[in-house]
């Protein structure tokens, strides 16, 4: 089943309230060279949610997201989809695409698609390019996936759980509820006020994470070149597993620290034991915090 977005000006703010994608730096390239020409566009819509449905997956090609709750059980959004190429006719077969997101049903049973535009295949990804800089809001409810091929994303405010993937970006998670995931090649990783359990891996970046609450799934917070600050409640209860193979180990909570093959890692029980919070940095320190929960 496919559903048509439709406009909504009068509920939807003028500009996306979400920071600038490093990808945006592409932009100020010469005029004469990589994606020389471009284009922009400001669209917004309403998608009405099919009933049954417990989940949203937001697949855009690259650029800039934010998923923040809704007023209602509608899903809307607004963007500004940029594009660029090294030739105007490239840009034209550019424009020549409806920008505007298109949501369809029954790939996953419960579960809504909505996807952006995407390069035709006629076309050389190194030669054009489709961002989104958007703001989609949805029933806070609803389980949340956010999939960009490359940019910044983040998920606000949700309380299905939440999952989130680039490929070259830094990603935001904040005050959610639910087991979460967060998967980028290169980009900071911040989780704030989570209250479930946590994911977290960066091929190259800093990974800072305040988790309120322990719950079943436990933590896994991984950096293959970055250091790690996780900061879990005080009182607390959990079996630590937290190693830094080429760095430092620092926490609050006092359990022996040992080496092996070269590095060093500190294991036990917390609070008489519990879900597993797993923290590993390959190339860089690790700290680990107790902290009073946020109400």
């Amino acid at each position: 089943m496919h559903y048509t977005s439709t406009p909504d000006h009068q509920q939807m703010r003028p500009k996306p309230r979400v920071a600038v994608s490093i990808l945006t730096l592409v932009l100020v390239t010469s005029c004469d060279g990589h994606y020389g020409q471009r284009d922009a566009k400001q669209i917004d819509g309403v998608v009405s949610l099919p009933a049954g449905m417990t989940a949203v997956r937001i697949t855009v090609p690259s650029g800039n997201v934010s998923v923040e709750p809704s007023a209602d059980e509608r899903i809307s959004y607004e963007a500004e989809v940029q594009r660029s190429a090294d030739t105007p006719e490239q840009l034209a077969a550019l424009v020549a695409i409806e920008p505007k997101l298109r949501a369809t049903t029954g790939t996953v049973p419960g579960q809504l698609e909505i996807t952006g535009a995407t390069l035709p295949k006629e076309l050389d990804p190194r030669q054009a390019w489709i961002s989104y800089r958007m703001l989609v809001k949805v029933p806070k409810s609803l389980r949340i996936e956010l999939v960009l091929g490359d940019g910044h994303g983040s998920i606000i405010g949700m309380q299905g759980g939440a999952s989130i993937e680039t490929g070259h970006g830094i990603l935001l998670l904040k005050r959610c509820h639910g087991d979460a995931r967060l998967r980028t090649g290169k980009g900071d990783l911040t989780i704030d006020s989570h209250r479930g359990g946590i994911d977290a891996e960066t091929g190259t970046g800093k990974i800072v994470a305040f988790v309120d609450e322990v719950r079943e799934k436990g933590v896994r917070l991984v950096s293959g070149n970055g250091g790690i600050q996780a900061h879990l409640p005080r009182d607390a209860a959990f079996t630590l597993d937290m190693r830094a193979p080429e760095g430092k180990l620092d926490a609050t909570w006092q359990l022996p620290i040992k080496r092996e093959h070269g590095g060093v890692f500190m294991a036990g029980a917390v609070g008489g034991g519990g879900p597993l919070v797993y923290i590993e940095s390959l190339t860089g320190s690790v700290s680990l915090r107790a902290e009073v929960p946020t109400k």
